[in-house]
């Protein structure tokens, strides 16, 4: 407010803020403008009629301040950075308050060089119904147009009407892509992209509708678009609306998107009475679908039970279920029937159920999941009310290294001291690991920390991330020993870890105990006929020979080249 109380600060203020943005955008286009291909450099040189045309990739501009007031200083500087170019990929303005009138100067100014843009990016740039028209008009200048995200800003149903044109025949048929999320459409703005979604030279594939304000209404709109239409849809995202009394909209919709690859439902007030119908009519053709987003929905043990038939259906295709949140009502055996399907089903590798209650039989049948389900790589438990004993079981089931999970999250839930021994276990003798994320399970004891950082230290884990304190009542306790513990125990490319990897993975005869034997007559009743070996704090391997029992070898990790010496 000082500085713009008189015209001569405003000046001044202004041009600091051109040279902060000048700054930022020399960064920008440095990083991410790519020279011409080697294919536009030959067309040039041997005279072809194109060979003015040349590309760059993503010009990213997002987050850079720009303002109205800024728009064309940027633009001209933008232009002095791309007067080689006459064409671009990407072009990213999202997260900048230019307004309409400032997205006009800018897309003006810019539009005046370049003679090609294939994906648009404009999310939260203050646009509204006023800019819409100049869209369109863009979209024409640009007929290439195939990604067009304009998603958080402050359209409505007016807009969309514009946007859609006469009767939507004013959609490029190169639109392949169209991310409307977080405006405010209502019913009326989906009826009048339904439309558009009716015309033949409709090819979008990606749908983004999230939080759009869409009721049920909305959603019959949307069924009754590819009801009579053959859709290219393969993902549609619906999140964050309300369909409230839906019935049979949502397996319409899939019936008839015979492509659809993602489903995202989430939190739209789903009940069973839509939701069975959407699960049978994926039973009946489970081939196509990929990525299914129940999230924040009713859900009770029909729904679990029909969950199950569809992943054990035959040619069930799905890689990636999310179910988390589902339930408040503590019902243990609620999901017992879902992870059932999970441990028979042969192709999901991607498991949301945080937010739910799995204790007691349910807790005990995700450790039987995590234990027998081979091909599962993610898994969130967070929240999920699991005791010391559904944790211990569930450590232990992935300290046998049966499981192939590389990422799993039981942060917010019970587990305590009891489950520090299991946990302690798991760092040390998981190999396939490499995230975890076990914070605000109220362990309040430093000896018990520093027991699992230690047993991470001198495992044989490949974790690279582990969070394991917490912002909670019941964090986990996190001092400044314990934290440079976990520090140096998840360093990138420690010796002793990455040494340890390459010799149990070359000798898997060998096995490390963490407890070192003291004398030769107790390491001769140890290690039997196999190699006994250990990390020491210096990064060092301290291999025991069953064969030379008075001999100490010593390996030490020399580098990239996987080379150890004895």
């Amino acid at each position: 407010s000082t500085l713009s109380s008189s015209s001569a600060a405003s000046d001044v203020y202004k041009r600091q803020t051109i040279n902060l943005l000048n700054s930022r955008l020399t960064t920008a286009f440095t990083r991410f403008a790519h020279p011409p291909s080697s294919s536009s450099s030959s067309s040039s040189s041997s005279g072809s009629s194109d060979s003015s045309v040349q590309s760059t990739g993503l010009v990213d501009l997002s987050h850079i301040g720009m303002t109205t007031d800024t728009a064309a200083s940027v633009a001209q500087l933008a232009l002095a950075e791309l007067s080689r170019y006459t064409a671009i990929d990407v072009l990213v303005l999202s997260c900048n308050s230019l307004g309409d009138s400032g997205l006009q100067i800018f897309l003006s100014v810019l539009s005046s060089v370049i003679g090609s843009i294939s994906s648009l990016e404009m999310f939260d740039v203050g646009m509204s119904d006023v800019f819409v028209p100049a869209l369109l008009k863009l979209l024409h200048r640009y007929p290439k147009v195939s990604r067009l995200k304009i998603g958080d800003n402050h359209i409505t149903h007016t807009g969309m009407a514009i946007l859609a044109g006469n009767n939507g025949a004013a959609f490029p048929s190169t639109l392949t892509q169209l991310h409307l999320g977080g405006n405010v459409l209502g019913d009326e703005g989906v009826y009048h992209l339904s439309q558009a979604l009716k015309q033949p030279s409709n090819n979008v594939a990606f749908l983004g509708l999230r939080n759009v304000g869409m009721t049920v209404v909305g959603l019959s709109y949307l069924a009754d678009a590819v009801a009579h239409t053959p859709s290219r849809l393969t993902e549609l995202q619906l999140r964050d609306n309300d369909f409230t009394g839906s019935i049979s909209e949502l397996s319409c919709i899939v019936s008839f998107c015979s492509a659809l690859s993602l489903l995202d439902v989430s939190n739209t007030n789903l009940t069973n009475d839509a939701l069975l119908p959407l699960l049978h009519t994926l039973t009946a053709d489970p081939t196509h679908m990929k990525e299914l987003i129940l999230s924040k929905n009713e859900f009770d043990r029909k729904t679990s039970v029909a969950v199950r038939a569809y992943l054990l259906s035959y040619q069930c295709r799905l890689s990636s279920l999310d179910v988390s949140k589902m339930s408040t009502r503590h019902i243990s055996n609620l999901f017992i029937p879902l992870l059932e399907g999970i441990i028979g089903n042969k192709s999901v590798t991607s498991l949301n159920l945080s937010g739910n209650c799995l204790e007691g039989p349910a807790g005990e049948a995700a450790a039987l999941a995590v234990g027998r389900k081979l091909r599962l790589h993610t898994l969130n438990l967070a929240g999920c009310s699991l005791g010391p004993s559904e944790m211990s079981n569930l450590f232990d089931a992935l300290a046998s290294n049966i499981s192939q999970l590389k990422s799993l999250a039981v942060s917010n839930n019970l587990g305590g001291e009891d489950c520090i021994p299991s946990l302690c276990r798991l760092m040390s003798f998981n190999t396939h690991l490499t995230k975890l994320e076990f914070q605000d399970n109220n362990i309040t004891s430093v000896e018990s920390m520093m027991e699992v950082g230690t047993a991470l230290l001198n495992g044989s884990t490949s974790m690279r991330n582990c969070r394991f304190g917490g912002q909670s009542a019941t964090a986990n306790v996190a001092s400044p020993a314990i934290r440079l513990l976990f520090k140096d125990a998840l360093a990138p490319g420690r010796a002793n870890r990455t040494a340890l990897s390459y010799l149990k993975h070359n000798h898997p005869k060998a096995f490390w105990e963490s407890n070192w034997p003291t004398n030769q007559q107790q390491q001769q009743q140890e290690v039997g006929a196999d190699a006994l070996f250990r990390c020491t704090p210096t990064g060092e391997i301290r291999v025991v020979s069953p064969f030379a029992l008075s001999l100490d070898m010593h390996c030490r990790w020399l580098g990239s080249d996987h080379s150890v010496v004895v």
